[in-house]
């Protein structure tokens, strides 16, 4: 079994559109991180966090 989730899938799955609207993962890839982060409280977190940080840089203070 592999390991934790680095931050980049974590935010590819979190966030699974580049610039242009193309999808960062495949359907497999996003179903594989999801069950992942079912199982893995410690990567759901990270993933939370992260998710917050990203929006607090988007948001104009």
């Amino acid at each position: 079994m592999r390991g934790h989730l680095t931050d980049a899938e974590l935010m590819a799955h979190r966030f699974n559109k580049d610039e242009d609207g193309k999808p960062l993962l495949s359907d497999s890839e996003v179903n594989w991180v999801s069950s992942h982060l079912l199982d893995c409280p410690e990567c759901l977190e990270r993933s939370e966090a992260l998710a917050e940080e990203r929006l607090a840089s988007k948001t104009p203070t």
